[in-house]
């Protein structure tokens, strides 16, 4: 190895390129005269050959020390847990305010990477910081409390916690007393941040309801209720929530309408989004976001329609996960919904159930605005509406388990909370239930126009005027058939099976026993269908009607 050396060294015609090569070597060179004698650390420990050089060794700790010193700073500069569908997740103090991240998540390595720099000025590696990373995953899976983590909205021991996504990480704390803005180390609750989450305004006492209105483009006093009605359901933390449908022609604000609703509820920098391709896709949404607002819709796939419904009122969805084969993954978010277009959106029963429908009119040209100043008048305000919302959070906590119908109507706990919060806008009581149940009928009306065989039955009971008939499922499609005629069912929506019969006949009953037509089956044998005509009733609710809204508002 020594001739190996050697033979190098006299090869090279320069001292600079001499001192690079001992360098790339590992040897220090001590010069003796103008000659330098080489001596190879393998031939160092001779007693007999001068030594003239030295190895250079490097002072760095060896590997498991970096990842003991790794793992120390980590735990000692955060909080691990995990929730309860086993993700691991650190809370970590930063620029004087607690975060609450993903460990498996670019956030956190860059987090770890900051720790390791500030204590050692170095860089731990690769292997070490995933090694690390790992243990943190496993301790807080398996080590670590299970905590629930929220997204936008929460609530804890009766108070109403909102995120409001700034950098400061600040939090909105709603009681029955009242409303304070706090600081995230102050809050019993912990909150996520996802991608495309934006910072709501601070809210502002000086604000009332009133405001917002001169944004909307309605008329009339009763989209104005459901539209206020329905801010304050999105923004209570538990749902259900009914899906709200602006619908109108080409030039009535229905997608501004929309995005400024959002911005109030859940601001983000994407307002809105086109409809999901699949289940799937559309419960990953709703899990990353608390609002989503689907733009310019024409119609609603039937699939899709069933699993908007699971959103709006509970419903979870199970899903493998990618690459593997027995893991699964586990969504069961329940969220607030917009819908905007043109043409009846809710035409399916199920899911007209589940909506409040807002019809905009188109804006005459002379009250048009450019969109930049619409935004310029609507960030001025915007915080003083979002305080009068929080005003009314805070009356509805108080009213809450006060109030009581005499019969409750669909998505009952909805409507419970908006009656609850209708005095802190000057309403009249009893205001929202009336244009509540004026809408729910507008919505059977369209859903049943758009169903022929709901219209069939219909045609059959009143135009023969009968008030009964039973029989087999097989025996009422050959009757609605003939009836019908062969144009109508031709159509894809006219069903060609019995069993296919019986389905549709299940998902209308619910509003032909609004224009009180009864549908029954029996348990066992044949499973004879009996259609009945009932006698007609009317249902009131606890509170009396109200004639007009008050004008005053707050």
């Amino acid at each position: 190895m020594s001739d190996k050396i050697n033979q190098e060294i006299t090869t090279e015609k320069e001292p600079a390129k001499k001192a690079k090569f001992f360098e790339r070597i590992g040897i220090t060179m001590e010069p003796k005269g103008q000659k330098a004698e080489i001596v190879p650390p393998s031939i160092s420990d001779s007693a007999e050959t001068p030594t003239k050089l030295s190895i250079k060794k490097e002072k760095k700790p060896k590997e498991s020390k970096k990842t003991d010193l790794f793992i120390r700073l980590a735990q000692e500069n955060m909080e691990l847990f995990h929730t309860p569908n086993d993700e691991s997740f650190a809370s970590i103090k930063i620029n004087g305010h607690c975060e609450n991240i993903l460990v498996d998540s670019k956030r956190c390595r860059k987090f770890l990477m900051r720790l390791y720099y500030k204590e050692t000025g170095g860089y731990p590696g690769g292997q070490i910081l995933k090694d690390t990373m790992d243990f943190l995953s496993a301790k807080a899976l398996f080590d670590s409390p299970e905590l629930e983590l929220h997204l936008r909205y929460a609530e804890h021991e009766g108070a109403i916690y909102i995120d409001l996504g700034n950098d400061a990480w600040n939090q909105v704390c709603i009681t029955k007393d009242g409303w304070a803005v706090i600081e995230s180390k102050d809050s019993p609750v912990k909150f996520k941040r996802t991608q495309g989450m934006k910072a709501m305004p601070i809210p502002s006492r000086k604000g009332k309801i009133g405001d917002l209105r001169q944004f909307l483009n309605i008329e009339n006093e009763s989209d104005w209720v459901l539209i206020v009605a329905w801010l304050i359901g999105a923004m209570k933390p538990t749902g259900p929530y009914p899906i709200l449908m602006i619908q109108g022609e080409q030039g009535t604000a229905k997608s501004t309408t929309a995005k400024l609703l959002k911005d109030l509820v859940d601001s983000s920098v994407v307002p809105s989004q086109s409809l999901p391709r699949s289940e799937h896709d559309l419960a990953i949404a709703a899990s990353n976001s608390w609002l989503n607002s689907y733009d310019n819709l024409s119609e609603m796939p039937n699939h899709l329609s069933d699993a908007f419904c699971r959103i709006a009122t509970g419903g979870g969805l199970r899903t493998r996960t990618l690459f593997t084969d027995d893991d699964e993954m586990l969504f069961n978010p329940v969220r607030p919904q917009i819908f905007n277009g043109i043409a009846d959106i809710a035409t399916r029963p199920d899911l007209a159930d589940r909506a409040l429908t807002i019809c905009l009119m188109p804006i005459p040209k002379e009250k048009r605005i450019s969109e930049m100043q619409l935004m310029e008048e609507w960030e001025l305000l915007k915080a003083g509406i979002f305080g009068a919302l929080c005003n009314a959070l805070s009356v509805a906590l108080a009213k809450n388990k006060n109030i009581s119908f005499k019969w409750l109507p669909r998505m009952a706990d909805f409507a419970i909370w908006a009656s609850a919060a209708e005095s802190s806008f000057g309403w009249k009581e009893g205001t929202f239930m009336r244009e509540y149940e004026n809408n729910r009928h507008r919505l059977i009306d369209i859903a049943i126009e758009a169903d022929p065989v709901a219209l069939a039955v219909i045609d059959m009971i009143e135009r023969e005027n009968i008030y009964q008939w039973s029989g087999k499922a097989s025996d009422l499609l050959e009757v609605l058939k003939s009836q019908v005629g062969e144009q109508v069912a031709r159509l894809k929506t006219w069903p060609k099976q019995p069993n296919l019969l019986s389905n549709k006949l299940r998902r209308c009953a619910t509003f032909l026993r609004e224009r009180d037509i009864s549908i029954e089956w029996t348990k066992s044998g044949d499973r004879i269908i009996t259609i009945t005509k009932t006698a007609h009733t009317v249902q009131t609710a606890h509170y009396e009607q109200a004639d007009d809204l008050q004008d005053e508002v707050i």
